[in-house]
């Protein structure tokens, strides 16, 4: 199962290096690719959800972006 979000503040690596680490740091979460030109965050896991994920990402500082 794959989660797909936009998030705001991806500026560099530094960024994409914080959500892949904040994100893994969940149980649930297996694998994450992030792009930082477009702000696109692939959450792959088992039994994911979507709301609290983004909820993760703010707190991380990466808002999700409505589309």
């Amino acid at each position: 199962m794959a989660e797909l979000l936009t998030v705001a503040n991806v500026k560099c690596q530094s960024c994409v290096n914080n959500i892949i680490s904040g994100l893994l740091a969940r149980d649930e979460v297996m694998e994450v690719e992030v792009e930082p030109t477009t702000g696109t965050v692939i959450i792959s896991g088992d039994d994911l959800d979507r709301a609290d994920l983004a909820r993760c990402l703010d707190a991380l500082g990466y808002p999700e972006v409505a589309e």
